[in-house]
């Protein structure tokens, strides 16, 4: 390699330009990489001219085979929406591919748990919305845009929205339940249940002080349900939700203490989670948007401490440990009135479950706080709180 005596002229490097210009023209070159054979140009200025003009033709040569490529690998993606198009007419109409299912499940599980969620029937509409704004990243490019495709999506959606939330229910109502001797899981080891099976990525690290607040919320309203009884899953009490059809209803259909049973489905806005959207609405009302003022940080001890007497203390083993304020009693604000329910002990029964609890406390009959003052039975009800559970919760 030879290089030049002295630096080249400014009409040199202009004529150097120039040619750059040409080459980049040829080539189709973005503009952004003809912008880097100038600067080649002024990095490679001690150069022989003809070996410069090599070292820029052969980068040229560089950046038009990697735009090729880039060309076709849009043209691959194009081709595969095509092919799955293609596929699903040949088969008598649009399904979902199998990735496209998958990460149906995933969001809907994930946007359920989410710490804060304020309306659980809405679900599926929330989940549509992530999935249409994630279009090109999870793969949904060949659905939204076409009328009937969404269609089969939302079907999709709302299927899958409903069987979670019927899940979902099932592990909180047994979360109350001790199994086989063992206790009830406390809110520590229900959390860990959740975020191990909904969450997107698991438990992860970090502090989830959000999820069992959120948690404990459920649990607190859940435990007024009145379709658990001895010796039924709960799995099968009121197992169909509002506006979903039953797929093979129960042979024998189990007892209930109620004034009437529920029949093959329940009655419209008398589900479970309607009601949790209106106990939600009513909370949100009664302390404020923003869930983490005074008035629901004294609401959310008062729900913790209720379910520490009930279902045991936290062990700090699975997750980090609760605020203190969220754990300790520091009496209640002036003013404020404990909308926790209180069941009827002639209406609530607790029977088997086939949950597997975590830990080794004994279950005794007692609680581990004689007092009684933050034992959940002893909280008084809100009035209208009855009204907005219905009669079929």
């Amino acid at each position: 390699m030879s290089c030049r005596a002295a630096e080249p002229s400014e009409e040199e490097l202009k004529r150097l330009k120039l040619w750059a210009q040409k080459v980049a023209n040829k080539f189709e070159l973005k503009p952004t990489q003809f912008s880097e054979l100038g600067m080649l140009i002024y990095l490679g200025k001690n150069l022989d001219t003809g070996d410069l003009r090599s070292r820029i033709w052969q980068q040229a040569s560089n950046y038009k085979i990697s735009n090729g490529i880039d060309e076709i690998k849009v043209d691959l993606k194009n081709m595969k929406i095509m092919m799955e198009a293609v596929t699903s007419r040949l088969k008598g109409g649009f399904e979902l591919s199998v990735d496209q299912t998958m990460q149906v499940t995933i969001t809907c599980k994930d946007m359920l748990v989410q710490a804060g969620r304020t309306k659980y029937k809405a679900l599926h509409a929330d989940v549509e919305e992530r999935l249409r704004s994630r279009a090109d990243t999870l793969g949904f490019q060949n659905v939204f845009g076409n009328f009937g495709n969404e269609q089969v999506l939302r079907a999709a959606i709302k299927r899958e929205c409903s069987a979670i939330r019927r899940k979902f229910r099932t592990l909180l109502l047994e979360s109350t339940r001790p199994v086989d001797g063992k206790p009830c899981m406390t809110l520590e080891e229900l959390t860990w249940t959740v975020l191990s099976k909904y969450k997107r990525g698991g438990v992860g690290s970090g502090s989830k002080a959000e999820f069992q607040l959120h948690f404990a919320y459920l649990r607190c309203y859940a435990r007024a349900h009145q379709y658990i009884h001895p010796g039924v899953d709960v799995s099968e009490a009121s197992g169909i939700e509002s506006g979903e059809e039953p797929v093979d209803p129960p042979a024998k259909r189990a007892k209930t203490v109620s004034r009437k049973p529920p029949p093959g489905r329940v009655k419209s806005g008398r589900d479970f989670w309607s009601a949790m959207d209106r106990l939600l609405m009513k909370d949100l009302d009664q302390y404020g948007k923003d869930m983490k003022n005074d008035q629901w940080r004294d609401f959310f001890v008062e729900i913790v401490l209720a379910d520490q007497v009930r279902y045991g203390k936290n062990s700090g083993s699975l997750l980090p440990p609760l605020p203190m304020t969220y754990t300790e009693s520091s009496g209640a604000t002036p003013g404020m009135t404990s909308t926790i329910p209180r069941p009827s002990p002639a209406t609530t029964h607790h029977g088997p479950s086939r949950m597997q609890s975590f830990g080794h406390r004994p279950v005794t009959g007692t609680s581990p706080h004689p007092s009684g003052g933050d034992s959940l039975d002893s909280l008084p009800a809100t009035t209208g709180t009855e009204e907005l559970l219905g009669e079929d919760f």
